[in-house]
């Protein structure tokens, strides 16, 4: 029998992108919105009931390192339940989708394009995910686009230039 796996996110696009993450990584989680990161913080034990009663065994709790410190937001979660695991995705989720090159070249239909080599040391990796639609004269609809790079990513360069990537992967096991 499988282990069930419970997802707490932060908000709307986080929801979309870590399901598409996980659909590609071949999990099926119940996943929670908690509807920003104070929510997600003051609210952790009780999104873990509700994912409990629905059967999850493995807990996750996903935030993004912002502007933080890695060592605020543990400090921040240290009293989480024991059975919850927290990732922090370095510096936010959308760094993760600026990890492959070949990925980008094929969603924006470019041959020449200028890899990230650490896209966890993006300023705003948000940002840059919303300039780059703009450079290239798209529009950026989360729930479409996300969905559409996570698919073109390439695990294995993810999982090489992405700590943080690894960490969450590692944690759904």
């Amino acid at each position: 029998m499988s282990v069930i796996r419970g997802l707490i996110v932060e908000g709307k696009r986080d929801k979309i992108a870590y399901k598409s993450f996980i659909d590609k990584l071949g999990y099926k989680p119940n996943i929670i919105q908690a509807g920003g990161n104070d929510n997600l913080v003051n609210n952790v034990e009780s999104y873990a009931e509700l994912l409990r009663d629905h059967g999850c065994r493995k807990i996750v709790a996903l935030k993004d390192l912002d502007i933080n410190k890695l060592k605020d937001i543990q400090q921040k979660c240290i009293g989480f339940p024991s059975d919850i695991k927290l990732v922090v995705a370095v510096k936010e989720m959308e760094s993760w989708l600026l990890a492959d090159e070949s990925a980008l070249k094929k969603q924006f239909q470019k041959p020449n394009f200028k890899p990230y080599l650490n896209p966890e040391n993006i300023d705003d990796p948000k940002k840059e995910l919303e300039d780059l639609y703009k450079r290239h004269k798209k529009k950026f609809i989360s729930r479409i686009e996300i969905p559409n790079i996570v698919q073109k990513i390439n695990l294995n360069i993810l999982r090489k230039k992405c700590p943080s990537f690894q960490d969450f992967e590692n944690n759904l096991k």
